[in-house]
């Protein structure tokens, strides 16, 4: 149980190697772009860009089976092959892992095409390759829901660079080099990317990069909060006047929602409240510091929410908006005895 709650390299390997599968479907989507704007080059350029994409298609392939292989190997998010071959039925994050699979899948055609096309034809070939573009905005927003490191800066700087590089090689070479001919459906093209940019900004910053989001998007609870229903901690007073903001979501679970919240002034510090269904009087807090559980108490539903951590009275006043965010204070009376 152990093992299975901590991250092993087989865990990190996988996320290197996603990550390097969404750099170099980037490269294969702006160079598929290059390709099929006919570009003013000579045939020596031509012939260089047109072997970098195939090359650079088959190097994605192989690190995505990397990635696939990984994630199933490694028992951390206990994802199978049932899971990486049917789209929407595992139990981590299975809306966003399904958006990978289908990734994988477009990609696999795209290769098996590639290998028949003298017998299946032309047209069939550019149809599923023309397709098989669908596999980077898929891959992008797979990423981005289903990524451990979309909250590091790291990561948020490589996707800007991925759009920004995808979205720049469209408008240039397809848009402003007058493709397709007709300008009312260049400029509704260029109004949609422009769109489809904005609302991917809007979903990682009220999304992804909120937090909660781990539970939000299906994560098991047990990987949430770590190791502390393996190994519970000894349990520890929370110090003496605190007055300290916290940020989370409001997630449905069952007939009854959950509410997890961190701590802002001290980030190792989070709170869970669990309700059992709508018409519950009393609420399941659980107060943890790095992942350890420090208690857990019942408490009435009132707000602010009052009960008491190992002895520490404490109060915490909540604020949640039509879209699930939640807002709180915590606070500690002076009386309480420090850590």
């Amino acid at each position: 149980m152990l093992l299975a709650a901590t991250p092993s390299p087989l865990w990190y390997a996988t996320r290197s190697a996603g990550t390097l599968s969404l750099l170099l479907l980037t490269a294969v989507l702006i160079l598929g772009l290059a390709t099929t704007a006919r570009l003013e080059l000579g045939s020596r350029w031509r012939f260089v860009i047109h072997g970098l994409h195939r090359n650079l298609s088959l190097l994605a392939v192989v690190f995505v089976a990397i990635h696939v292989l990984g994630a199933v190997l490694d028992p951390y998010a206990g994802i199978s092959w049932r899971d990486v071959v049917i789209p929407f039925v595992s139990s981590y994050r299975p809306f966003w892992m399904g958006l990978g699979v289908l990734t994988l899948e477009l990609g696999a055609a795209l290769v098996l095409t590639g290998l028949t096309s003298r017998w299946i034809g032309q047209r069939a070939f550019r149809f599923v390759h023309w397709s098989a573009y669908a596999c980077w905005p898929l891959a992008l927003l797979h990423s981005l829901g289903t990524g451990s490191d979309v909250r590091h800066g790291w990561f948020y700087l490589l996707a800007v660079v991925c759009v920004g590089g995808a979205v720049g090689a469209f408008l240039a070479w397809r848009l402003l080099r007058g493709k397709p001919e007709h300008r009312a459906v260049r400029a509704w093209a260029g109004a949609a990317t422009v769109v489809g940019v904005g609302g991917l900004a809007v979903f990682a910053f009220a999304g992804p990069l909120q937090p909660g989001w781990a539970l939000a998007a299906g994560t098991p609870p047990k990987l949430v909060h770590g190791l502390a229903a393996a190994a519970p901690a000894p349990v520890v007073p929370l110090p003496a006047n605190l007055d300290d903001s916290l940020k989370g979501r409001l997630v449905g679970v069952g007939a009854g929602y959950r509410i997890e919240l961190a701590d802002l002034t001290d980030p190792s510090l989070s709170m869970s409240i669990a309700v059992a269904s709508d018409n519950s009087s009393s609420a399941a807090v659980t107060v943890s510091r790095s992942g350890k559980q420090l208690c857990a108490f019942d408490a009435r539903l009132l707000n602010p929410l009052t009960g008491s951590c190992a002895g520490t009275p404490l109060q915490l006043q909540l604020q949640i908006d039509r879209r699930g965010r939640v807002s709180a204070r915590l606070s500690t009376p002076a009386a309480a005895g420090a850590l």
